[in-house]
């Protein structure tokens, strides 16, 4: 598609091969050749299109989008499709060879968008599909999350997941996200709610989601953190109503008390004033 941005996460020189890819046995061939085909980029020589790379091989499209998704799912590329007022805008690829420098620029990314009030979707470790063409995010890893910052002051807000609760991987029966995967969507949603909710409030919450998600009483991490997030911010507000109604209504008693003591001050006397400007 025309709208769709490659972005390398690499701290390499070109067309250097990582040993740790070629020894990946959780790869095809043609996925190897197809990340290597990526890296390979030549800046301003060659812009990266998916038609483009389809060219140079015998393969053909379907092989192609296969070895994507599967690149996709053993999380040597990371997609983020980005919407504008609910439209779709553009698609970035993130890809590298070592799966730390995509998680990286990915995160870097997600709040690049996010800082500039876009909505993001992201694939990033998501299973296989048998359809090569049909884009099918794993649910408990894809997020639109509609951000818009007031002040334009970056900063290092970052949150590790075992710093604030303990992560137990061992006590889920289920399949479960990393504690990466963890880490990601906890950043993303302190980001987006960054307004709303103190660091306090935010991570009250996060233990509590946490204690039942290590229990697996939770099989979607996601959408019960943002349900729980969604819960704290709506009580907050209406303490702040009620705060604010029970303030005004003092506000109030204390200025009919005024205004019955000034009255009560200034006795009637029954006459009536007479202004000499009524008699020329």
């Amino acid at each position: 598609m025309a709208n769709d941005i490659f972005k390398h996460a690499r701290k390499r020189g070109h067309s250097v091969v990582e040993n740790a890819l070629l020894d990946d046995c959780n790869l095809t061939g043609m996925a190897k050749y197809l990340l290597i085909q990526f890296c390979s980029h030549r800046n301003g020589y060659w812009k990266v299109t998916m038609p483009d790379i389809i060219k140079r091989s015998k393969n053909g499209r379907d092989a192609h989008y296969s070895a994507l998704k599967e690149l996709i799912h053993n999380k040597y590329v990371a997609r983020v499709k980005v919407l504008e007022k609910g439209k779709y805008k553009e698609q970035i690829y993130i890809y590298g060879q070592i799966k730390e420098d995509v998680a990286e620029m990915l995160n870097e990314t997600i709040q690049e968008q996010m800082f500039k009030g876009y909505v993001v979707e992201v694939a990033f470790g998501n299973p296989l599909t048998e359809n090569p063409n049909v884009e099918n995010p794993n649910s408990d890893f894809q997020y639109n999350i509609k951000y818009q910052r007031k002040n334009t002051k970056k900063e290092n807000t970052n949150i590790f997941i075992n710093d604030i609760a303990k992560f137990d991987d061992d006590k889920r029966s289920f399949s479960s996200l990393t504690e990466e995967q963890i880490n990601l969507i906890v950043n993303t949603l302190r980001e987006a709610t960054k307004d709303d909710l103190t660091d306090r409030s935010f991570t009250a919450v996060l233990k509590k989601v946490m204690d039942k998600y290590n229990q697996g009483k939770i099989s979607n991490f996601r959408d019960y953190l943002i349900t729980a997030l969604v819960n704290k911010i709506e009580e907050l507000e209406i303490r702040r109503i009620k705060e604010n109604a029970k303030k005004q209504l003092q506000e109030d008693k204390l200025d009919r008390s005024i205004i019955t003591r000034t009255l009560s001050e200034h006795e009637y006397t029954g006459k009536v004033p007479f202004y000499d400007w009524i008699a020329s």
